[in-house]
């Protein structure tokens, strides 16, 4: 049987409780009206019966409903001399109230227990007030219900909260995985042009050739800078509110890095470009660094009229990477970055579209101003890079 955790504590706890209490009550009850061999024989069945339910956890219930419903009321049916004894057949509804998976049985069991007591009663010579011990047995078997209630709220709460754990986590994984996709796919992309640029003039132009190795090399160590950064503020959550955050001025050093890769790109902005901070900013930032990361990995032949463009009004910021250039390489379906940057955008509340245009290829984004807190990103529909 599940142990749970309850207002009386765990089932074992509970079982070991009422076999203490059986085995004091039938003690007293054995005292009631004087001490006889008959009496103690049977309390002391009873009393056994709760020490083993309460030793072995797999035993029926039946093995302490029986003793405690049948003797009690057989050591009460002739007189009241004994009615203390009733005291172990409230204990024994209460436990199996509070234990019973089958529900159905758990109630069929208070109820054969109060029709004993009020037949038993009527029946009997004498009237041992059957009003009180019914009414009795009710509100403990409604007192074990309700603790049976508590234990299977408490189960759902916890398997809510594993499962968000679960959730909570996989959204992580996630995120690293944008984070570290955006920042390996971004250096590589700005080295790469450099060293492309370095080939075509080791031989004409040493000097120009050199140089472009040199702000590859610059570039490099730059980006591994911000990996080593974003790696320590994932190890490191109490930094996450001190570590500064990309803002917009980060946006046009990242294309300026491109424009010195060789790239022919060009940046443009239009309204109060300040008021866009912490994520926003970061979602701007980290969707234009994958969107030029995209043209010089699917397109190495276009970005000849390569234009970014940044549009903040009152409540909104629009981005838009126009691509003029030449046609798209196909890909083989595996690729991250369209995924990225949807998620991206999707988790602050905005939206993106990216796809071919009459003027080449383009990545739009609209990206909400008054996002207080980030949600999780929604499924995406599957598209890549």
């Amino acid at each position: 049987m599940t142990t749970t955790a309850g207002p009386l504590g765990d089932e074992r706890r509970r079982r070991l409780l009422a076999g203490a209490a059986a085995v004091v009550g039938a003690f007293v009850a054995m005292g009631e009206g004087g001490f006889r061999i008959d009496r103690v024989v049977l309390l002391a069945v009873v009393a056994a019966a709760f020490v083993a339910r309460a030793r072995w956890a797999r035993l029926s219930n039946l093995v302490i409903a029986v003793p405690a419903l049948v003797i009690p009321t057989a050591l009460n049916y002739r007189g009241t001399e004994v009615e203390f004894a009733l005291f172990l057949l409230i204990l024994a509804v209460t436990l199996i109230a509070s234990i019973e998976t089958d529900r159905a049985r758990a109630v069929g069991y208070i109820v054969v227990a109060i029709a004993t007591i009020i037949g038993a009663s009527l029946i009997g010579p004498y009237d041992w007030a059957w009003v009180n011990w019914a009414s009795a047995i009710a509100l403990s078997g409604a007192f074990g219900v309700s603790i049976h209630r508590y234990d299977q709220l408490l189960l759902e709460l916890r398997a809510t909260q594993a499962e968000l754990i679960d959730q909570a986590a996989l959204i992580e994984r996630r995120r690293i995985a944008r984070d570290v996709h955006d920042l390996i796919g971004h250096s590589l992309s700005v080295v790469m042009l450099h060293v492309a640029g370095a080939r075509r003039l080791v031989r004409s132009d040493p000097d120009e050739a050199t140089r472009a190795l040199l702000q590859a090399e610059d570039a490099g160590r730059a980006s591994m800078a911000e990996v080593r950064r974003s790696v320590g503020l994932m190890r490191a959550d109490d930094e996450l509110d001190s570590a500064p955050l990309a803002d917009m001025g980060d946006l046009v050093a990242v294309v300026e890095r491109y424009r010195a890769a060789g790239l022919a790109v060009s940046y443009e902005q239009e309204g109060p470009i300040d008021t866009v901070t912490g994520p926003i900013a970061v979602a701007c930032h980290r969707i234009v660094q994958e969107a030029l990361t995209n043209v010089t990995r699917h397109a190495p032949g276009a970005g000849a009229d390569l234009t970014v463009t940044v549009d903040v009004e009152r409540n909104r910021c629009r981005l838009r990477v126009a691509d003029h250039g030449g046609p798209r390489s196909t890909t083989d379906g595996r690729g991250l970055g369209l995924i990225g940057m949807r998620e991206r955008a999707q988790s602050i509340g905005g939206t993106l579209h990216a796809g071919p245009s009459e003027c080449g290829w383009v990545v739009e984004a609209e990206l909400p101003l008054d996002v207080a807190d980030p949600v999780a990103p929604r499924p995406t529909d599957g598209s890549t890079a």
